[in-house]
């Protein structure tokens, strides 16, 4: 049978369903949906809906369902008349029509989609994709809601990793939004242990939780402590227990402490005393607390939290010969772009994205210029085995080095974060050109052979500052 008449064969099976639905003669099955004053009947055959759901398989074969006059008389109050309309014509057809729909019915669809246990994966995928494009805004207004939603289905998968995206690279999102009280202490505490929370002011934390935990006791309480009577207090400090040693009070500067943490003394007990004690006394060990470290702000939406990770390992192994420490040994500090034609105060961390290899590439400059300065000419030469660049396919962070011992000749005037590559930016840095000379296998595609210049997004440098505790 050729490929033409295989495909009509398929259109004219959907026609001949799509007829046997609208019809629906012989019917054997009543779903009443909804809720009063939105209810509707629709039917059915039950042996399609057992063969497309095995919810329903369930549900129809149990002896207890009702049957009048051999008609099974089903109930699902929990999915509106609109969302079923669209699921019992995919049941039936196989297609799904969801363009138009609004953002809060695309994620009824999903819900309702999963629940049933009907869509497989990549259905359930091109009305994630739809509702992350045409709802992005509604999402971060609606960010409690559809994070709650996340939280209650693992094959959200695109939607759930969008919700990550928000948390640790726009975390204002969460912490401004008008819902933020309607959140469950096991929703909230996973967000405040997770090190990429990523809000530049730990005092704005410890602001929303008085004002979560005021909300949790009574609507109308003062987030004012001196208003606060001795049940109030002893409510507060029984309610936020497991979440003040999550706060980060140890990276709060003096001001910050004074302003936001001290009239909270009654609440805090034996960490107030610890923190007072760090600011007074340069010296001061807190004792039997443990100093959680300063949240790795990083402002890359080119780089996750874990890709951070494993690129901090990879410049520690090449620097010591020890573990890799299980204290996070270096701060990330974004340049301003006039910086990056400037000498390497620090090592850096560039990276940017080539749209048309769907490709993020980055690499570590392990080299200081804070003492000198290279003359020109002579060309300064430089071992490299101590750099390493990187690509990112997908959410898969794979490391290059470079080939052997070789130096770096660079005739310079000095060392930028951007000239030790196989690459030369240009444009104000919006376009490349590649060679391959140190990293092999870089760009791993066989038209890179026959191109070395790319557009690029997105680029930033971080200089790589070593902690000392």
């Amino acid at each position: 049978m050729s490929k033409t008449s295989k495909k009509l064969y398929g259109e004219t099976l959907i026609q001949d369903f799509i007829k046997f639905f609208e019809e629906d003669n012989n019917y054997d099955l009543e779903i009443k949906v909804g809720e009063e004053p939105n209810i509707k009947i629709f039917r059915g055959h039950s042996q399609i809906f057992i063969a497309r759901s095995s919810y329903f398989k369930s549900a129809f074969t149990r002896e207890w369902v009702k049957k009048t006059n051999g008609i099974i008389n089903f109930e699902k109050p929990n999915i509106s008349p609109e969302i079923f309309e669209i699921i019992i014509r995919y049941i039936y057809t196989g297609i799904i029509q969801f363009e138009n729909s609004r953002p809060d019915i695309l994620i009824e669809l999903l819900i309702a989609f999963d629940e049933l246990n009907i869509a497989i994966d990549y259905v359930m995928d091109d009305i994630q994709e739809y509702l992350l494009r045409v709802g992005f805004q509604w999402i971060r207004e609606n960010f409690v809601y559809v994070y709650k939603i996340g939280l209650q289905h693992d094959r959200f998968k695109k939607l759930n990793a969008h919700i990550d995206d928000i948390i640790q690279y726009e975390p204002e999102v969460l912490l401004e939004s008008q819902d933020f009280i309607e959140l469950e202490e096991s929703e909230l505490l996973p967000i405040l242990k997770r090190d990429d929370f990523s809000v530049k002011d730990e005092a704005q934390i410890w602001d929303r939780i008085i004002q979560w935990g005021c909300a949790k006791q009574n609507p109308t309480l003062s987030t004012d402590p001196s208003k606060w009577s001795e049940e109030n207090i002893e409510s507060m400090r029984s309610t936020l227990k497991n979440f003040i040693p999550l706060v980060r009070f140890f990276t709060l500067n003096s001001d910050k402490f004074h302003k936001h943490v001290r009239p909270y003394e009654k609440i805090l007990g034996d960490v107030y005393e610890q923190v007072l004690q760090y600011h007074l006394v340069k010296v001061w060990k807190p004792k039997g607390i443990e100093i959680l470290p300063r949240r790795n702000i990083v402002y890359s939406k080119l780089l996750r939290h874990n890709h951070v990770k494993e690129i901090k390992k990879q410049i520690y192994l090449k620097n010591y010969i020890r573990s890799y420490p299980t204290k996070d040994p270096y701060d990330l500090v974004l340049l301003e772009p006039y910086q990056y034609e400037s000498l390497c105060l620090c090592p850096t961390i560039t990276v940017f994205r080539i749209p048309e290899l769907d490709l993020i590439i980055g690499g570590y400059n392990p080299f200081q210029t804070k003492h000198y300065k290279i003359l020109y000419p002579p060309s300064l030469k430089l071992k490299a085995e101590s750099s390493f660049m990187f690509r990112i396919i997908g959410k898969k962070i794979e490391f290059i080095s470079a080939l052997g011992t070789r130096d770096f000749d660079l005739k310079s005037h000095y060392i930028t974060p951007l000239n030790i590559f196989d690459f030369k930016f240009h444009g104000i840095n919006r376009k490349i050109s590649y060679r391959q000379h140190f990293y092999h296998s870089l760009l791993n595609y066989s038209h890179s052979i026959y191109k070395n210049s790319y557009d690029i997004e997105g680029l930033q440098v971080f200089e790589v500052i070593e902690k000392i505790y």
